[in-house]
């Protein structure tokens, strides 16, 4: 097979170089299956259950879900940017 000889085997030989020993046992990064059935159920979820499921429905009222969910990540971000700049030796 001319195609999977020059197309498939070098990813899959770059990958098998790449693969760092001391993450096989964490999670999905085992293999590439568990990765992909997740972005498959989610592209289901997101193209026809979702908008199956929603079609006879009003759209959910989620302003005060989204006003609390940027301000705890504004609060994360400075935060973030706190420990960064003010706790880090910059000399060091």
């Amino acid at each position: 097979n001319v195609v999977k000889s020059v197309f498939a085997e070098p990813v899959v030989n770059y990958n098998i170089w790449l693969k760092y020993p001391r993450l096989k046992d964490y999670l999905l990064m085992g293999s590439p299956v568990s990765m992909s059935a997740i972005l498959l159920a989610y592209l289901f979820f997101a193209l026809y259950a979702g908008p199956k499921f929603m079609a006879n429905r009003k759209p959910f009222q989620l302003k005060e879900a989204m006003i609390i969910y940027n301000l705890s990540l504004v609060g994360l971000s400075a935060y973030i940017v706190y420990e960064v700049s003010v706790r880090r030796c910059w000399f060091c």
